[in-house]
């Protein structure tokens, strides 16, 4: 028995060898019972998913089994009750996902040749610790899904941290296993990391676009990521429909025009496409009928730009769902390696605390000064007053009797003056005005 077109010898769908010769085992009613079955007779397991259509594909050949009815104990599929068909049959292929099905994936790194390391095991998909994590176990992950060589086996969370268990730790690859999880490691699922530590890849084999030196990430000259290195598009033939696949790539909607003159800037490095042709149908630049990659007769002043409908394009997780970013792309340094790392949102507290202690230390600053000129003020008014040796503003009557007559005076003022004594300004009234007042009224 074997499982095929699936991901792993524990996914697939249910073929039985008899005579000689692989057939087909169909079903109508293929349940759990029946796949626990399988998956114990492949050591993989028990199942996790059970399917009864062409999700793995229909089967060649004759068909061996059909109407399969098992308890669920039975060591193998020949145990349970079964009938072979001999004639035509409406019911389809069955398959089955077995808990030790483990496939690999990377995840947010804008290619299936970058990102995360995930691992699906026993119904979810998980990341893997960077303990330990370096270039050998990274080259056993690009090797195992066909992306060439490993530039560089990221740490500490470099594509974002991840959901779900943590599936391994602590591996050890010498570069020249077939699947990451034949390198020797930590049991399943047994880990002291957290996602912060979840470990990544670069391949040599990802390849990716990105539109440079404009005001957004919508607009700007056409860069391609290959080979490891960063490089420009030549201006000969691209048009308005090569314009639309980039757009189209970058998620920032369609395209509205096309820069032949400069206006982002000549870039740097080599040229890696001329002679684009796109016809619309293709979803990445690279798979337009082209120049072979490096082969050109330009230079950067036909470096071509482009300017998409969008301002920010909208994210889409690797085989995930699409979600609006308001980040632009944020250039990262791998040694050798320059890789666009797109800024990603989980990573948002890291920004906001320092922000908070940032504006909690303005708002204390800002309180102290305040406190300080209140302070300097009153210091101010109080060497003021020590300076005049005049107190505070009061308020007395007077009674000119008790001053008294002045010498000569013809007659006594039989009245009362009000005199304010005010701080800084007095003005003193003298026995004399009063005199020349009193003189005036007798003439």
């Amino acid at each position: 028995m074997r499982l095929v077109n699936g991901e792993s010898v524990c996914d697939g769908r249910v073929e039985v060898y008899y005579g000689g010769v692989w057939g087909r085992v169909i079903d109508t009613q293929w349940n759990f019972k029946d796949a626990d079955v399988v998956c114990r007779q492949l050591n993989c397991g028990y199942a996790i998913r059970t399917y009864n259509h062409l999700k793995f594909g229909k089967g060649t050949g004759p068909v061996w089994m059909s109407n399969v009815r098992c308890n669920g104990s039975e060591l193998s599929l020949w145990n349970c009750t079964f009938t072979q068909a001999t004639k035509l049959s409406v019911a389809d292929d069955v398959g089955v996902v077995c808990s030790d099905h483990v496939q690999v994936r990377l995840v947010d790194g804008e290619s299936r040749c970058a990102g995360r390391v995930e691992l699906y095991y026993n119904g979810d998909w998980g990341s893997v610790c960077d303990d330990s994590w370096d270039l050998a176990d990274a080259h056993v992950v690009c090797n195992q899904l066909k992306c060439g060589e490993a530039l560089n086996a990221t740490v500490s969370g470099w594509f974002g941290p991840g959901e779900g268990p943590i599936w391994l730790d602590n591996i050890n690859c010498t570069a020249n296993e077939s699947a990451l999880w034949e390198c020797p490691a930590g049991s399943l699922g047994e880990s002291d990391c957290n996602h912060k530590e979840d470990a990544g890849v670069i391949c040599s084999e990802h390849r990716a676009v990105r539109l440079q030196n404009g005001p957004n990430p919508c607009q700007g000259r056409v860069e391609v990521f290959y080979n490891a290195t960063w490089g420009t598009v030549c201006a000969d033939s691209f048009g308005i429909q090569d314009a639309e696949v980039v757009c189209k790539q970058l998620s920032c909607g369609s395209a509205r025009s096309v820069d032949r003159e400069v206006t982002f800037g000549r870039g740097t490095g080599p040229i890696w496409l001329d002679d684009v042709d796109c016809r619309l149908h293709e979803s990445l630049l690279w798979q337009c009928p082209s120049s072979p990659w490096g082969q050109h007769n330009c230079k950067h002043k036909e470096d071509i730009g482009v300017i998409c409908s969008e301002m920010n394009p909208i994210k889409i997780r690797y085989g995930g769902s699409a979600k609006k970013s308001n980040m632009a792309a944020v250039s990262e340094d791998f040694g050798h390696v320059q890789y666009e790392v797109p800024f990603n949102k989980r990573r948002l507290f890291v920004f906001i605390i320092p922000c908070i202690f940032l504006a909690l230390f303005i708002a204390n600053s800002i309180a102290l000064v305040i406190e300080l000129q209140r302070s300097f003020q009153k210091d101010q008014t109080k060497r003021q007053h020590s300076a005049t040796g005049f107190p505070e503003p009061v308020y007395e009557e007077i009674d000119i009797d008790e001053i008294g007559p002045a010498p000569g005076s013809k007659r006594t003022c039989q009245r009362f003056a009000t005199i304010f004594r005010a701080v800084p300004v007095i003005k003193i009234i003298s026995v004399k005005d009063v005199e020349d007042d009193d003189s005036r009224e007798t003439q």
